[in-house]
C-alpha cells in the first residue's frame, strides 16, 4: 500500500535530505477540532468539592503569575494545578488549604457541591463555565484578601471585589442540577451579557496595547484573571485528561486536486510516496525509535515497524467524563481531586483500578486523534502517532528518522518548475547514496490533468539524470 505526503519543494527537500518525518502538534494542523474530545462533568459530592478546591488554588496561582510578569501563554498553560497538594511541605501548602476551606464553605459553593453531586445531568463546558463565573468573584476576593493581609500583593493591585453571592438566598432560587430551573435560565441570560462585555473589554485593551499605552499589557493580564479565568480554567481541564499527541499525516490518494492545492504549494510542490507494509491486516511504516536509554550515552535508537492508522470520518466524537479521565496522573494526584476535606472518598475512585477502564481510557486517547469530521473525508488520511505519555518530546525529538527503503518515489505537481525538479533530483540522489541505496530504484511520476476523466492522473516518467 502506498502512502502519499504532499509537500512544498523546500519541505520535501528537508524530508528527503535528513530522511526524517516531522510529527506535528495538533495546533499546527488546519482543523481546530484536531484531537478534540467532548469532555463533560458528572460526579458525586467529593469529586465536585475537589474541583472547587482546585479552582481557587489555580486562581491564586494565576494571581502570583501576574506578579511575576508571566505571559498570557504561560497563564493559559498553567491555568490548572494538577495536584493542589504539591506544595504541602512548604508554607504555600497551608495557604492553599486555608483558602480552599474558606471557598468550599461559602453558601454558594456548598449549594453547588450538593446540587451538582446529586444530579444525573451532565455538565458540558459551557454550563460549567457559567457556574464557575458565578462563584469566581468569591474566589478572587478570598485570594486577594489573603494576599493583602500577608502583604504579598500591594493594596492597589487587583482592585475592589464585590461578592454578589454573599447577599443572595440561594436556597430560594432553585437548584443548579436542573437545567430548566429559573436559576439556570437567569444565569444563562446574565452570562451572555457578561461574555459580550468581556469580549469588548479585551478588544479595547488590544487597541491600547497597539497604541503603547502604559500598563495596558498588565491590565490585560488582570482582566484575564479577574473576568476571563473561568474560560482559561475550563480549557485547561479539557487538556488535563490526556497527554499531548503528535502526528505524521499521509493520504492514500496522490491525485487529489484540493490536497495538491492546500499542501503542495498550489500544485508547484511535490508528493513523496512511501510504501507501507502490511502485518496482520494492519499497515506499518519502518521508522527509527528509542529502544533503550542510559545515563552515560542517552537514547539508543533502532528501526521498527510502527503502525500507521486510518482516520475515521464521522460526526461522533470521543466523549469522556472528566472525573473518570485522570489516568495520566498518579493515584495520589487523582485522590487530590476525589477526596473531601472530611476524608469522604468519591465512588469514582473505584473505576481507576479496573482493567476495562484502562483499556477504554487509552483507546479513547488514540481515537481523539484518529477521528475527523466528514468534511475532511476527501483526504483519505492515515497517521503515525507519537504520545507524550511517558516522556515530553522536545521539538528536536519530533523529527523521526525513516528507513530509506520505504521511500517509493516522488510525484511532481502540474506546475512544478524544471528548476525545482532538478533540486529534488539532486537531493534524492545525494540522500539515497549516503544511505547506501541506488537512487535509480525510485519511481518518478508527473501529475497531469486528464481531459477525459476530468481528474488528475499520474504518468510515470523516466529521467536520464541519475
Amino acid at each position: 500500500m502506498n502512502l502519499y505526503h504532499y509537500r512544498s519543494v523546500e519541505s520535501a527537500r528537508k524530508e528527503i535530505e535528513c530522511r526524517t518525518f516531522r510529527y506535528a502538534d495538533r495546533n499546527e494542523l488546519n482543523d481546530p477540532l484536531e484531537g478534540y474530545a467532548q469532555i463533560y462533568w458528572k460526579g458525586d459530592c467529593p469529586a465536585w468539592e475537589g474541583l472547587f478546591r482546585n479552582y481557587i488554588c489555580s486562581v491564586y496561582y494565576a494571581v502570583v503569575g501576574i506578579q511575576l510578569n508571566a505571559s498570557e501563554e504561560l497563564l493559559a498553560e498553567r491555568a490548572v494545578i494538577p495536584d493542589i497538594h504539591c506544595f504541602d511541605d512548604v508554607p504555600l501548602g497551608q495557604v492553599w488549604k486555608e483558602l480552599s476551606d474558606r471557598f468550599v464553605q461559602t453558601a454558594l459553593v456548598q449549594k453547588l457541591i450538593v446540587d451538582l453531586g446529586n444530579t444525573e445531568t451532565e455538565m458540558n463546558a459551557h454550563r460549567l463555565r457559567q457556574i464557575l463565573r458565578l462563584c469566581h468573584e468569591d474566589a478572587i476576593k478570598i485570594c486577594l484578601d489573603d494576599m493583602h493581609k500577608r502583604k504579598t500583593l500591594p493594596g492597589e493591585q487587583g482592585g475592589p471585589v464585590v461578592s454578589i453571592s454573599e447577599k443572595a438566598d440561594w436556597e430560594k432560587m432553585g437548584g443548579f442540577g436542573n437545567l430548566e430551573s429559573p436559576l439556570i435560565k437567569m444565569m444563562k441570560a446574565a452570562f451572555e451579557v457578561y461574555e459580550e462585555t468581556l469580549e469588548s473589554s479585551f478588544l479595547k485593551l488590544e487597541q491600547e496595547i497597539e497604541a503603547n499605552e502604559p500598563n495596558a499589557r498588565k491590565r490585560r493580564l488582570w482582566l484575564k484573571v479577574r473576568l476571563g479565568f473561568p474560560a482559561l480554567y475550563i480549557a485547561g481541564l479539557q487538556e488535563l485528561p490526556y497527554p499531548r499527541m503528535f502526528m505524521m499525516c499521509f493520504s492514500t490518494d496522490g491525485t487529489n486536486s484540493a490536497m495538491w492545492g492546500n499542501y503542495a504549494q498550489n500544485h508547484c510542490g511535490v508528493c513523496l510516496v512511501y510504501r507501507a507494509n502490511e502485518e496482520n491486516g494492519k499497515q506499518t511504516l519502518r521508522v527509527k525509535t528509542a529502544e533503550s536509554w542510559s545515563s552515560s550515552s542517552g537514547y539508543s535508537c533502532g528501526f521498527r515497524d510502527d503502525p500507521v492508522y486510518p482516520v475515521r470520518y464521522t460526526d461522533e466524537q470521543v466523549k469522556r467524563n472528566f472525573f473518570e479521565s485522570l489516568g495520566r496522573l498518579t493515584f495520589s494526584q487523582i485522590e487530590s481531586w476525589m477526596v473531601s476535606s472530611k476524608g469522604e472518598r468519591s465512588r469514582i475512585l473505584e473505576l481507576y483500578d479496573k482493567d476495562a477502564w484502562r483499556v477504554q481510557y487509552w483507546k479513547d486517547q488514540q481515537e481523539k486523534y484518529l477521528t475527523k469530521l466528514p468534511a475532511w473525508s476527501h483526504e483519505q488520511e492515515y497517521r503515525l502517532l507519537m504520545s507524550d505519555s511517558f516522556h515530553q518530546h522536545t521539538e528536536a525529538e519530533r523529527y523521526v528518522g525513516y528507513d530509506p527503503a520505504i521511500l517509493e518515489g516522488v510525484i511532481f505537481g502540474i506546475k512544478t518548475s524544471e528548476a525545482d525538479k532538478m533540486q529534488i533530483f539532486r537531493t534524492l540522489r545525494k540522500s539515497m547514496e549516503e544511505a547506501g541505496r541506488d537512487p535509480k530504484e525510485l519511481e518518478v511520476w508527473q501529475a497531469e490533468y486528464d481531459d477525459e476523466t476530468r481528474k488528475i492522473s499520474l504518468r510515470k516518467r523516466h529521467f536520464p539524470i541519475w
